[in-house]
């Protein structure tokens, strides 16, 4: 009896060893076919940027990726797109090319994104020292620079140090922008949403599990978005799964970030000096999903908004005269997707005026 069951065991045993080599097998498997798959898909995406890309040298001999429109506009006066923190040029491709009809327009792909160079850490400081760079090899005589959402970090990061070699900003527009206020330090100083190390992260990447969760995040591609650029947006979509692409997104959360944002709404003031124009949207769709919540996650939504309408709407006051703060209706943080009519109207409204005051 005793060795019928010494047998038992045995058995067992090999039956687990062969089950835990071929899950061994199988987990070896399936990390080789991410970690090949996620090459091959940075190779296809980055090795094939869109023939009206152009690149410009920053920093220590990097190239940022810029989508240009509108270069048979006068040189006068250029609009410059800039991003959220590791977003790209995908974010203005329902205005960029109608607002190309009245004025030249840059969409400024930060270092790690698109088709940028890798480089630095997408911190404000970092952004806006390519910023400058960028700024100071175009042509035109004005610059009007806006920023949607934490883009605005990089772009009041560079009106308090401007680049003497780069063309006169001579207005600043906001798209729900960051705010130079302490509680926008709050928003990047918990750890990464999926509570990663940076050693787990970097071995997330480098294996290619990393592009499996960019849906989670991300979405599909969506394809009733109001884009009219829709061949430009894929694409750029495309590389958010790249592996430098995704390392920027994690590096957004660390410890160095938080410090650069504190030091900005620390020691930087609103610009004063410009035009000003701020789309602040009624974010109805966030207010309906909020609602849902709990009571302290709707109070804080509601703490947020009002705090972000009493600093735009003293910053506008504080800037020239011509400044203006506008309600969208109707449109969530995205607000350039949501009414691009209602952008492109204000935007040729300030070319215009911009151009009447030379």
């Amino acid at each position: 009896m005793t060795d019928k069951k010494a047998n038992k065991r045995v058995g067992l045993s090999a039956w687990a060893a062969r089950i835990g080599l071929l899950l061994g097998g199988l987990l070896l498997g399936f990390l080789s076919y991410t970690t090949i798959s996620q090459s091959i898909h940075d190779a296809r995406v980055l090795n094939n940027p869109p023939e009206a890309s152009t690149f410009y040298p920053v920093g220590d001999g990097r190239q940022v990726h810029v989508y240009p429109s509108g270069s048979d506009n006068p040189d006068d006066i250029a609009l410059v797109f800039v991003g959220c923190i590791v977003c790209s040029s995908e974010f203005w491709q329902a205005i960029q090319l109608e607002a190309g009809e009245f004025v030249q327009t840059y969409a400024f792909d930060q270092a790690n994104v698109t088709w940028s160079d890798p480089g630095p850490p997408a911190y404000p400081a970092n952004i806006a020292a390519d910023l400058a760079d960028f700024l100071a090899q175009i042509e035109e005589e004005q610059v009007i620079l806006a920023g949607f959402s934490a883009g605005m970090l990089p772009i009041f990061r560079y009106m308090d140090n401007p680049n003497p070699d780069a063309p006169e900003v001579v207005a600043l527009v906001s798209f729900e922008g960051s705010i130079l206020h302490e509680d926008e330090v709050l928003q990047y100083a918990d750890s990464s949403p999926i509570g990663l190390t940076d050693t787990t992260a970097n071995l997330v990447l480098q294996l290619g599990i990393g592009r499996l969760l960019v849906p989670f995040f991300q979405g599909p591609l969506d394809q009733s978005v109001n884009v009219t650029n829709r061949d430009y947006y894929d694409r750029v979509r495309m590389t958010t799964g790249t592996r430098k692409a995704l390392q920027a997104w994690h590096e957004q959360f660390s410890p160095q970030m938080v410090a650069d944002v504190r030091e900005m709404t620390e020691s930087i003031v609103w610009p004063t000096d410009v035009i000003v124009y701020v789309f602040d949207p009624d974010n109805a769709p966030e207010a309906a999903f909020i609602q849902q919540q709990t009571a302290e996650q709707i109070e804080l939504f509601n703490q947020r908004n009002s705090l972000q309408e009493v600093w735009y709407q003293d910053w506008v006051a504080a800037a020239q005269p011509e400044s203006r703060y506008i309600v969208v209706e109707d449109s969530s943080h995205s607000v350039m997707l949501d009414r691009p009519e209602v952008i492109l109207t204000a935007l040729d409204e300030l070319v215009t005026l911009l151009r009447e005051r030379q």
